[in-house]
């Protein structure tokens, strides 16, 4: 029921931005790029909403073995995997031990403000929708790849 409620609150959020004509995208033609908050290699390709205000809904992908170290988001998060397998986990240091697995198919919510960390076991893509703007503060700076000298 939770699911149902949160894919009708979703459509009806973004289904007034969404008037004119259709558009599909080929795979081929996808737009993705780098993302600056993220390890090495991670990449996202923005399919609705505006970054700087969410709300939004994004690709993303993750190579197998990277870790995407504990953060927080201004907004709340829910993803979709849609590819690969990973491990999903709270609190503010990565502890594989405490994680659950996410695996094709599989979905999770993280509310604003929540620390968590997320690891690929194998590559995998995403599909994320955040309703803020997409930031993310590190509960270690030094694990900020935007920091890395």
């Amino acid at each position: 029921m939770k699911c149902l409620t949160a894919t009708v609150l979703l459509s009806l959020l973004i289904a007034p931005a969404f008037a004119g004509d259709i558009v599909v995208t080929a795979p081929a033609d996808a737009k993705w790029a780098d993302l600056p908050s993220m390890p090495k290699g991670v990449q996202g390709c923005l399919l609705h909403g505006d970054p700087k205000t969410g709300p939004t809904v994004s690709l993303v992908k993750i190579p197998a073995g990277t870790l995407i170290a504990a953060h927080t988001h201004p907004g709340d998060e829910c993803g979709t995997l849609t590819s690969g397998k990973a491990w999903l986990g709270q609190g503010e240091k990565y502890d594989e031990a405490a994680g659950k697995a996410v695996e094709v198919g599989g979905y999770f919510t993280i509310p604003a403000g929540t620390p968590h960390w997320f690891k690929a076991e194998t590559d995998c893509i995403l599909v994320r929708y955040s309703n803020g703007p997409a930031e993310q503060t590190y509960c270690d700076p030094a694990e900020d790849p935007r920091n890395a000298k």
